[in-house]
């Protein structure tokens, strides 16, 4: 299969991803054979299925629904051009003109240059830029309302940067402004707050009796007008910043009670979480100790760093199986959920490809265990890669007790019947700043191992480190390379931090700073002390 027509399979997987959001997406792949269920076909002039032989040849990108020809109860998305180069350019075209589209055929006549997407923009992503506030993070009206003594909690979802630089902070600032139905006196309700169903805090509701009536009269809740709103400024702790994280803010309203049994509603209870409450991250750096599966797995990082992909890099084996294919088309489905945004500029090669251009490049590589690195010349940079890749395997097996620099190697030489894969990440020898994550599977049947791994809760939880061993008994994750630093942060941060885990490091550059002081401090005094006995002498 065609590297170009990939990457428009994995544009497509990556905005049906972003369009089923936390739902999930899946996209099994199939070779020339006519599809059960509702599917997507990409065509070509020069290549079509033997069910769709007789479709017409076609001069531009187009897009087509038709009837499943086998199944006439499911349909067929057809993706259709002159060659692989209009396939991509159809599905760019689908990605950001779908609501223009109408009828059952649509012809891309031409896509304007889409600009680049900035670090850290994506759609679903906190903005690092200012203050986010709530009625930016609906996802649909009065979400923001709760009504009723037994109302669900107002739900937000947050999805933050994953490498944020959060060290000696106390958390992520929140101003919170709500609003109520005052109440009587007798009465105590609250607001509170929790994250990822976790209490984080709490907060009295406003019960002032002359807040009641005005309350009543001009509707507050759906009124531009701050007669019971209340302000609470507080740091918010608890969160995963690799993961989307779930904000429920839940108003418990007091009862009434007459009697020791029954219980009378006091009725019309509503609170309002304002939409001008904020998150605001502006003022953290991103700066992140890797290799970290662990954000790999749940958020992405680093690929998703830019939403449109246009830093990340596949390499696939020269002749990659279905198997391989779909498990990349159901990454990629998963980058657009957590970015809300078509990777749309995602670059694919095989590893025979002659490509030099690796430098600000994040690679990820999926290939299987058998690749043949000796199959390549030596002085290729994808050569260098792969001797990277199976050094970091090997340590794996090995349990990070495997080091290539020694002259004598544990060897283990073994047949397995069963299926093993692994992921691996490792920073790339072309830029200190850039990540390399492998996938590696020792059968075509492993990569539904990685398949699992990334869609089974318990083992997404294991995937960690710098390495994880997988099999059908489940994830072992260790630390198979070094760690390295990526981001920036001020060179006094800096230097803290790192000497933070190492206090006679710590304490030595104390007493060095406070003895160079001295000395300046010394050396001003002598030289005030020369100058006033020279007036002296005079």
């Amino acid at each position: 299969m065609n590297s170009r027509a990939i990457e428009a399979a994995a544009t497509l997987s990556s905005w049906f991803g972003a369009q089923a959001d936390w739902r999930g997406a899946q996209f099994p792949l199939l070779k020339n054979k006519a599809p059960n269920e509702h599917s997507v076909v990409f065509i070509t002039n020069d290549s079509k299925p033997d069910f769709l032989r007789d479709y017409p040849d076609v001069d531009k990108p187009t897009i087509e629904i038709i009837s499943n020809p086998l199944h006439r109860y499911k349909k067929m998305l057809l993706i259709v051009g002159k060659d692989t180069a209009d396939l991509k350019t159809a599905v760019t075209g689908l990605a950001f003109g779908h609501k223009l589209m109408t009828g059952r055929t649509a012809s891309i006549e031409a896509i304007n240059q889409l600009p680049l997407r900035e670090a850290y923009d994506a759609p679903r992503w906190l903005r690092g830029d200012r203050p986010v506030h709530f009625d930016e993070l609906i996802d649909y009206p009065k979400q923001l309302q709760a009504q009723g003594l037994n109302n669900g909690p107002v739900k937000l979802n947050v999805r933050l940067a994953p490498d944020l630089f959060t060290w000696r902070e106390k958390g992520i600032p929140i101003t919170l402004q709500y609003r109520n139905t005052p109440e009587s006196s007798m009465l105590d309700s609250r607001l509170n707050m929790l994250i990822n169903q976790e209490f984080i805090s709490g907060f009295l509701l406003s019960k002032n009796d002359s807040l009641l009536s005005k309350t009543k009269t001009i509707m507050p809740l759906i009124g531009n007008t701050d007669t019971t709103k209340n302000a609470e400024d507080f740091s918010l702790n608890g969160i995963n910043l690799a993961i989307r994280n779930e904000l429920n803010f839940d108003f418990r309203f007091g009862v009434l009670k007459k009697g020791e049994c029954s219980v009378v509603p006091a009725g019309g209870e509503y609170g309002v979480i304002d939409g001008n409450s904020n998150i605001d991250v502006s003022g953290f750096h991103h700066y992140i100790a890797l290799p970290d599966l662990n954000v790999f797995a749940n958020s992405g990082f680093p690929f998703t760093k830019y939403a449109d992909l246009h830093q990340t890099l596949v390499i696939l084996d020269d002749n990659p199986t279905p198997e391989a294919i779909t498990l990349l088309l159901n990454l990629t489905g998963r980058f657009g959920a957590i970015t809300g945004y078509p990777g749309h500029r995602l670059e694919i090669q095989s590893v025979s490809d002659d490509n030099s251009n690796y430098d600000d490049k994040d690679i990820m590589i999926i290939t299987a265990a058998n690749t043949a690195v000796s199959d390549i010349d030596e002085n290729a940079p994808t050569s260098k890669l792969l001797k990277n890749n199976h050094r970091i395997i090997k340590q794996a097996f090995y349990n990070g007790a495997y080091d290539a620099d020694t002259t004598v190697d544990v060897q283990v030489s073994l047949v397995s019947s069963g299926d093993l894969a692994v992921i691996a990440g490792f920073q790339s020898p072309f830029d200190s700043e850039r990540s390399i994550v492998s996938l590696t599977a020792s059968t075509n049947s492993a990569y539904k191992l990685l398949d699992a791994a990334f869609n089974e809760s318990q083992w997404l939880s294991q995937i960690k480190g710098s390495a994880a061993v997988i099999t059908s008994q489940g994830v072992s994750s260790i630390k198979a390379d070094d760690t390295y630093f990526v981001g920036y942060v001020p060179v006094y941060t800096l230097i803290w931090f790192h000497l933070s885990d190492h206090p006679f490091g710590l304490a030595f550059l104390s007493i060095l700073t406070l003895l160079l002081i001295s000395f300046i401090i010394w050396r001003l005094l002598q030289a005030l002390t020369y100058k006033r006995l020279a007036e002296g002498d005079k």
